[in-house]
């Protein structure tokens, strides 16, 4: 049943962003538009507080994820995929942002990412889940 959940998910996957780490956001200095340069939807817009990817512009090709430097656009669909074989191998799956990952942790982009989805992925699975301190990591046991 969490694999056609799982496949679901998928299919519905978007990009997701993460402005706490682009350049244009955190640097006023910067002028980096490596992502707004390789989109051919045009469809990415930044100013100094905020990143947006028009909706109706954007295709989903994920350009912008691999060209970006800092890892500011995630594809869905790779994360979720990715990410679903490391929940399996583990017996405890920790997760965590980077800033705070260990050897034995799921390291996740940033925490802001962490959605409904990664729980109900771990649950599926006959894990239960403990949320510690949800700025630092959410632990999820077997």
């Amino acid at each position: 049943m969490w694999q056609f959940l799982l496949g679901r998910m998928i299919e519905k996957a978007t990009i997701r962003t993460n402005p706490s780490v682009c350049l244009q956001v955190r640097y006023t200095q910067s002028n980096c538009k490596s992502c707004q340069n390789a989109c051919p939807y045009q469809a990415i817009s930044i100013d100094r507080s905020k990143v947006e990817i028009e909706s109706e512009r954007c295709d989903q090709c994920g350009i912008c994820s691999h060209v970006c430097p800092t890892q500011t656009f995630h594809l869905e669909s790779e994360m979720l995929s990715g990410y679903e074989k490391k929940i399996h191998d583990k017996e405890t799956a920790c997760f965590t942002c980077q800033k705070q990952g260990e050897d034995s942790d799921i390291i996740l982009p940033c925490l802001n990412v962490f959605t409904p989805e990664w729980i109900m992925m771990a649950t599926l699975k006959k894990y239960r889940y403990n949320c510690i301190g949800m700025k630092k990591f959410v632990k999820i046991v077997m």
